[in-house]
């Protein structure tokens, strides 16, 4: 494993998609979810799992008081957040505060592999 500096005070370990052990994490996440997918965003690696149809029912059932942006953006975030199975839960919140696009993107992507949109530009890897 190799280790880069994320902040000055913070890191994080980043597995190597060639080592023994990224391919290990990824047959225990096959193994627990099935179909996954790997996808960069912001020179982050994310993998991610298709949303069951009772975490899309939570979502779609989220309500708000807000305009209709501000309710898209929070099933989108939370599409992200029950979708992503690496990097960890907290190190995935932490990105999703960090960078404004990736809750769009993992969320745009995971209706995709969930069969609710067609394949469209962006590329995403099965893993």
């Amino acid at each position: 494993m190799k280790t880069t500096e994320k902040t000055k005070t913070q890191t994080e370990e980043v597995l190597d998609t060639s080592s023994i052990e990224f391919d290990q994490m990824v047959q225990k996440l096959k193994k627990q979810y099935g179909a996954i997918y790997q996808i960069e965003i912001a020179d982050q690696r994310f993998i991610f799992k298709p949303l069951s149809r009772k975490e899309y029912k939570e979502v779609m059932a989220l309500k708000t008081d807000e305009d209709d942006d501000s309710i898209l953006m929070k099933r989108e975030n939370l599409v992200a957040k029950y979708s992503i199975v690496y990097p960890s839960a907290k190190e995935a919140e932490t990105l999703l505060e960090r960078y404004a696009g990736i809750a769009e993107v993992i969320c745009d992507e995971c209706m995709k592999v969930s069969g609710f949109l067609n394949d469209q530009e962006r590329t995403i890897t099965k893993l």
